[in-house]
């Protein structure tokens, strides 16, 4: 049941009364999901032929959510910060279907709602490799044993439906009290490198 407030205005957040008292306190909140997830996984794999190798590391976490504490921020509509362009379908007048309330001089709300909360799935493509090993036939020119050169890259893509910059983060580490906040941490960077490994 969704109760009126005295003090509301159209596009404002209402919150529901789960069990059903007809007040709005602590007793109506539930549970929205937990930031460990059910069951995490990682695979990888080396493929090679005629002196190329290609290896592949996928890894990623199915079932937890993340609390988005960016868009607590970047949503608040009180014009004392950027925003984000989210916000661009903000509640007005001519645009009523929408779940980011009107913009106003005064926080929406200090309450946690379930907007903030996001399914932190996630399917990344760790680590690609790709090398080259010369053939032996040129080595004995040149007097090597082996020799090998890579491009490596980290962190290629991720498959997440997760709003923020990055599913696989915890503002506060190995916290114990409060995993899975997202509050501007920074993400995993994609980097290349290349290098050349030899035998002599």
């Amino acid at each position: 049941m969704l109760l009126p407030k005295k003090t509301a205005k159209p596009g404002d957040i209402r919150f529901m009364d789960v069990n059903g008292d007809k007040k709005i306190n602590d007793d109506d909140r539930v549970l929205l999901g937990n930031a460990q997830p059910k069951f995490s996984f990682g695979f990888s794999n080396t493929f090679s032929l005629k002196g190329f190798d290609l290896m592949v590391l996928l890894q990623g976490g199915y079932g937890n959510k993340l609390y988005n504490v960016n868009t607590s921020t970047l949503e608040n509509l009180t014009g004392l910060q950027n925003q984000s362009t989210t916000t661009l379908n903000r509640w007005t007048p001519e645009n009523t279907n929408t779940n980011i309330p009107r913009a106003t001089t005064v926080k929406p709300t200090a309450r946690s709602w379930d907007r903030m909360v996001e399914d932190g799935s996630y399917m990344r493509v760790k680590t690609v490799q790709l090398g080259y090993n010369l053939p032996q036939a040129n080595l004995q020119r040149i007097k090597l044993a082996a020799l090998k050169v890579y491009v490596n890259v980290q962190n290629l893509f991720t498959i997440t439906n997760y709003s923020g910059l990055d599913p696989e983060v915890s503002r506060y580490g190995s916290d114990n009290v409060s995993p899975g906040f997202d509050s501007g941490a920074y993400p995993n960077a994609r980097t290349i490198s290349f290098g050349i490994n030899a035998s002599f």
